[in-house]
């Protein structure tokens, strides 16, 4: 595990109101992908990844095959080593005492879907403020991983 930049791109306000939609978003995360042989989220095996490959399968883009990227997915991995009311990232982070999570409420998201750009620009922050604390919270709970051949 490198730490490395954080990669980011966001939806354009022209994009949200053609009929590609996501199409460019998806590209771009499909070639900024490419770029890691490790990917690390937090409930994405069920979230994140299935939505990203869904919307690759759609556009007719090539999404990373089976077993070319590994994948750990810290959500397991706390339900199983901690004890808390709640699975969530933003408990996990509390009890670490690993600040800066904040949220992302359906006027924002509802706003953003419009092609709003402070609207957009706010969920980009959310996003990287969320991968800023998932990286704090794998250096905390790797310890307690065993080895994963899990991909994407």
């Amino acid at each position: 595990y490198h730490k490395k930049e954080i990669l980011s791109s966001k939806i354009a306000t022209d994009e949200v109101r053609s009929k590609f939609l996501d199409k460019e978003l998806t590209k771009r995360l499909i070639k900024d992908f490419s770029k890691f042989d490790v990917v690390v989220t937090y409930y994405g095996s069920k979230c994140d990844l299935p939505y990203m490959r869904t919307r690759a399968l759609k556009w007719n883009l090539k999404f990373p095959s089976y077993g070319y990227i590994k994948h750990i997915d810290l959500y397991y991995l706390v339900k199983s080593k901690l004890s808390l009311n709640r699975n969530s990232m933003e408990n996990a982070c509390a009890l670490l005492g690993i600040k800066g999570k904040n949220h992302v409420f359906g006027d924002i998201w509802i706003r953003a879907v419009t092609g709003d750009q402070k609207s957009i620009d706010y969920i980009q922050d959310h996003n990287i403020r969320d991968i800023v604390i998932l990286e704090k919270l794998y250096d905390r709970m790797i310890t307690f991983a065993s080895k994963t051949n899990r991909s994407i």
